[in-house]
């Protein structure tokens, strides 16, 4: 099955008072990069993201976003500022002191000082809120791997019909190639007697010199080896796994076999048929890079 390696998915959950959202984006690349962006104190969890993204992805460069949120039932802590509550108590005896007065601070007066009592996030147990975390990645990184599957059968269908051309020039270059050599051995012919005027011809060297020519333009091994690329590109293209490099060998395989038959072909009909095939494969190269 052949996977796209552009997507994006995104994924939901909660825990502890926590809201997760996880949004997943992956484009074409060499190998399997992925990197991960959340709030610092969810670093913990970097490398088991990590593995739960490539349980559904093999290549492709792999952004994660993850967003943080609170519902209001997140776990808090309350502290006392204590030496900023003596400071107080310390200025409240002074100020008694120089006005001589009695009143002292009430547990009233001590909820009102600003700063005494501090309102913090509890310490954060990872161990409950990451099956929460990584159920979001999961539901993020299976949309896209469906969505990089539905691409991926409409990439199926474009290199269907492209290593078809390919086979029907393949097809057509093998008819002409005959053709081509009788055609060199009429016209060599004709030249001759236009040249050898009154003079025999030398019918051997006549033979030997068509042969000679047939022999030196002779595609026929290229064609063997470009037929069995394109067979093995439709295998491959059934497989589920990735399949982006061999594709990519196939096609620079096929590059080389056509570029030989360019250079020994000596006949327009053939050169244009070389272009054609050229032009489909540089097509699917381009559509190759973009496949898993």
């Amino acid at each position: 099955m052949i996977r796209s390696m552009t997507g994006y998915g995104r994924g939901q959950g909660r825990a502890e008072g926590f809201a997760f959202s996880v949004e997943i984006r992956t484009v074409n690349h060499r190998f399997c990069e992925i990197a991960v962006r959340m709030p610092r104190e969810f670093l913990f969890a970097e490398e088991a993201i990590k593995r739960a993204v490539q349980r559904h992805i093999a290549r492709g460069r792999v952004d994660v976003y993850v967003s943080v949120t609170t519902d209001g039932n997140a776990p808090r802590t309350v502290t006392v500022d204590w030496g900023l509550l003596h400071g107080y108590c310390a200025a409240v005896d002074a100020v008694r002191e120089a006005l001589a007065i009695d009143e002292g601070l009430t547990l009233r007066d001590v909820l009102t000082l600003p700063g005494v009592f501090v309102v913090g996030e509890s310490a954060l147990d990872g161990e409950r809120v990451l099956p929460a975390l990584l159920a979001a990645v999961d539901e993020a990184a299976r949309t896209v791997r469906a969505m990089r599957e539905a691409e991926g059968a409409q990439l199926a269908a474009d290199l269907e019909r492209r290593v078809a051309r390919v086979e029907a020039c393949i097809d057509a270059i093998a008819q002409r190639a005959p053709e081509a050599v009788e055609a060199y051995r009429r016209r060599l012919e004709n030249r001759m007697r236009e040249l050898l005027v009154d003079v025999a011809v030398d019918e051997g060297r006549f033979l030997t010199e068509v042969a000679l020519y047939a022999e030196r333009t002779s595609v026929a091994e290229e064609l063997t080896r470009l037929r069995s690329h394109c067979r093995h590109f439709r295998e491959w293209m059934t497989r589920d796994e990735p399949i982006g490099r061999q594709l990519d060998f196939l096609v620079q395989e096929m590059n080389r076999e056509i570029n030989t038959i360019g250079a020994k072909a000596n006949d327009l009909e053939i050169s244009q048929l070389v272009v054609d095939v050229k032009s489909e494969l540089e097509k699917i190269r381009e559509q190759v890079q973009n496949i898993e």
